[in-house]
């Protein structure tokens, strides 16, 4: 699903108390007055979406959410208080984190500590957590539909996540969106329990 541009004058901007399996989503350019620009209060699993330039004053991506949040991108996502995640008690595994802003406020606010995760400019701890750069094919393209989360070959993120509530069919699981070993047009190598 694409949530494109969508709008709240107080939380979640593209979704609001959703319990519920959320995944394979575009949440782009979504916004909210004050928390959670693509999503709020949704307590399910929230995994292999691309959370991408979604803003509000509280959690730029994510706000209130405890559920799951595993293998998504959150990037150039904006917020005064955890430009991607604030207010979320989720485990929050194998995500990447990159150029949200603003570059000096904290990208993860009042939330769990992240694990196995890649975190620009991160230094709050956390098991497997790193902040390099994740080598997207292309983040930046002029056309904001067609921006490429996958991975390059050179990512430290490939075989760098972890398996904690996935059963995989393979190596290490990378960080992110998108499984570099197979075809990544479709995540079916992957099983959720």
């Amino acid at each position: 699903n694409l949530f494109l541009e969508n709008s709240a004058g107080e939380i979640g901007g593209a979704m609001l108390l959703c319990s519920g399996l959320i995944q394979y989503n575009l949440f782009l350019e979504n916004s909210a007055g004050h928390g959670g620009g693509a999503m709020a209060g949704c307590d399910g699993i929230i995994q292999f979406n691309r959370i991408v330039e979604n803003s509000s004053y509280w959690g730029g991506g994510v706000y209130y959410c405890n559920g799951i949040i595993r293998n998504n991108v959150f990037y150039n996502n904006t917020s005064q208080k955890g430009s991607a995640i604030d207010a979320s008690q989720a485990m929050i595994v194998n995500n990447i984190f990159w150029e949200n802003l603003p570059a000096d406020k904290p990208v993860i606010s009042s939330s769990s500590i992240p694990t196995y995760s890649d975190i620009q400019n991160w230094t709050g701890g956390g098991e497997g957590n790193i902040s390099e750069d994740p080598f997207f094919v292309d983040p930046d393209n002029s056309d904001p539909l067609k921006r490429d989360f996958h991975l390059l070959a050179s990512s430290p993120c490939i075989d760098s996540g972890t398996d904690i509530g996935l059963l995989y069919l393979g190596s290490a699981p990378d960080m992110g969106a998108y499984e570099s070993e197979f075809d990544t047009s479709s995540i079916e190598n992957w099983q959720v329990y």
